[in-house]
């Protein structure tokens, strides 16, 4: 990993996966999914350093992984109620700038259609409950505020967790067979799947 302290408190780190990424993205895909995967997830963290100001946190870094880009902070948030909203912020902006690009622009287009889709995909990725994407810890908060049975939690979390991971494996296969999903994507998007349950 190579990381850079920009500020005394404020660092950015740099994954050897992100690299691996963008050099398959360059040598496979020729779609310009890559390019506006990368932008959409940069604007996604970028909607979440946005809440956390307004809740008066203050990131700690920014992190360049395989799974995309992660915001770092040194704040935990004690009221489940704030870490929901600061947690539900990346996917909000993704989904505004969905509606603003494909319903606002010209359709035709390719830049509008592509970069609206992405930050769609994008937006509904990152709430899947599972690896350590938002959903799943949104999904624990709310499950802690519900039950008092930790371990009640915990088991319904790794069911679902589970679940959602299956089901959205066996998506992808079936678009790959259809010809509806670049193959190239598909390993990427396994690769994700996989990074994000092994860093859970």
């Amino acid at each position: 990993m190579i990381e850079l302290r920009l500020f005394k408190n404020f660092s950015v780190a740099f994954d050897f996966s992100f690299f691996a990424i963008i050099a398959v993205f360059l040598a496979f895909d020729y779609t310009g999914y890559g390019i506006y995967s990368v932008i959409a997830c940069f604007l996604h963290e970028m909607g979440h350093l946005v809440a956390m100001l307004i809740e008066g946190a203050r990131p700690s870094g920014i992190r360049f992984y395989g799974g995309g880009i992660k915001l770092l902070s040194n704040r935990v948030f004690t009221n489940a109620d704030y870490s929901i909203f600061v947690l539900l912020s990346g996917s909000g902006l993704n989904f505004i700038l969905f509606f603003l690009f494909y319903f606002l622009t010209d359709r035709l287009s390719l830049f509008p259609l592509l970069f609206a889709v992405m930050n769609l995909v994008i937006g509904f990725f990152n709430l899947l409950p599972m690896g350590h994407l938002d959903g799943k810890r949104i999904l624990e908060r709310i499950l802690i505020k519900r039950l008092s049975s930790e371990r009640h939690c915990a088991r319904i979390i790794k069911i679902t967790e589970l679940t959602v991971f299956l089901s959205v494996l066996t998506i992808a296969v079936l678009l790959v067979i259809n010809n509806n999903i670049n193959f190239t994507m598909l390993i990427v998007l396994a690769y994700i799947f996989l990074l994000e349950l092994t860093n859970s």
